[in-house]
């Protein structure tokens, strides 16, 4: 079956100590322990939910909460416009603010293992920096400054 592809997957991945991320639909759910224990980073789907067996259920809450990384992802060369909103609404069904934030730097940087290069504010990193008044998930927050290449943009 597929479980039993993916766990072999996962299994030879994590034998050879090379790092996996994985792309996964409603079937994620069944495999928590496993992409857990093996530090298998998962890109969310587009989907911020999914009906199973009459039961709504949101892998970014879901996967957050069984302690896996998880990054959102984007499918068009201009798709990270919707990335934030994509974030927003996994929040609204679930998923802390804080966890969503990570998702978007940091996690998604490990999933994709170029975390030596950007997805924290670090000495050496490369990075943007947004500068809000408030979380940036939360009602009423607003964006203060914009760095790029460590310079700032006028808004």
């Amino acid at each position: 079956s597929g479980l039993e592809v993916a766990a072999k997957v996962i299994q030879f991945f994590s034998k050879k100590e090379i790092s996996l991320t994985l792309r996964l639909g409603p079937e994620m759910r069944h495999y928590s322990d496993l992409l857990s224990k093996n530090s298998v980073s998962v890109i969310l789907p587009r989907q911020v939910t999914f009906t199973v067996n009459r039961e709504e259920f949101a892998p970014a809450s879901f996967l957050t909460r069984a302690g896996i990384n998880v990054a959102f992802q984007s499918q068009a060369s201009d798709g990270a416009r919707g990335l934030p909103q994509q974030a927003m609404e996994a929040v609204e069904r679930g998923m802390g603010a804080d966890a969503a934030l990570y998702a978007l730097t940091r996690g998604a940087a490990e999933a994709l293992g170029v975390q030596d290069r950007v997805g924290s504010i670090e000495k050496g990193l490369d990075a943007d920096l947004l500068i809000w008044h408030g979380h940036p998930f939360e009602a009423g927050s607003r964006l203060q400054r914009v760095f790029i290449d460590g310079k700032e943009v006028p808004r």
